[in-house]
């Protein structure tokens, strides 16, 4: 039994000892308030932010494009192909707009040289025709003088007798032939037209042969009693 009791009474005197040890840690030893000292022993709260740097965050810069994103692309290029089409039917509709005017103006132009060229012609046919017809008119003249005065009217001759005669000539003015066209019904005043020409030929004509061609070749003599008519 001696043994037990020299292990004992030191156990219990350490455990003693210990417990106020740890006793006085924990209040103090009476040196701290009691709010002081659970401020101690109380966990702080600590505030962490996480910062990131730009160089370090590449998902700023390289962030795909989403299927929104993609869509309102498409749908600019599509309006920027659109106003690049109407752009390029507005020009080619005002440049055929010009070709259309230039066109137009040329064949305006054409057309008013044509005409003025026309009736620059007509005026110098004209001319010509007028200068004729009064070379003619003296030949023609000269001719239905001849005429009248080789023709003996018969006794039978009325006022409202007429007869129509064609004569056609030679280029030298000989006489190639003479007829009657339309009858008086009277064949003594028909025969008296036909001695008429027939005496009075051969006939002065114009040396041109275009004017004679054109007015002495041929051309028709009226015979009325009280006068001879062209």
């Amino acid at each position: 039994m001696e043994p037990l009791r020299t292990y004992i009474v030191p156990s219990v005197v350490a455990t003693i000892l210990h417990t106020g040890l740890l006793l006085g840690l924990y209040t103090g030893f009476g040196l701290f308030d009691d709010d002081e000292l659970i401020s101690v022993w109380r966990p702080q709260s600590i505030t962490a932010t996480i910062i990131e740097s730009a160089e370090r965050s590449p998902r700023a810069t390289t962030l795909l494009p989403t299927a929104t994103s993609g869509t309102t692309i498409d749908a600019a290029t599509e309006e920027a192909d659109a106003l690049a089409a109407r752009l390029e039917a507005e020009r080619l509709a005002h440049e055929q707009e010009a070709r259309d005017t230039l066109e137009r103006r040329l064949r305006f132009e054409k057309l008013r040289r044509s005409l003025f060229d026309s009736a620059r012609k007509d005026d110098y046919e004209q001319l010509q025709i007028d200068a004729l017809t009064g070379e003619a008119n003296v030949f023609v003249n000269e001719i239905y003088a001849r005429v009248v005065q080789s023709w003996s009217r018969p006794p039978s001759a009325r006022n409202a007798m007429n007869t129509l005669v064609l004569v056609e000539l030679y280029p030298s003015g000989e006489l190639n032939s003479v007829g009657i066209v339309e009858s008086s019904g009277n064949s003594a005043f028909d025969r008296s037209a036909v001695a008429a020409v027939r005496k009075a030929a051969p006939f002065k004509v114009p040396p041109d042969r275009a004017l004679f061609n054109a007015r002495f070749r041929s051309f028709h003599l009226r015979f009325q009693p009280q006068d001879l008519l062209k």
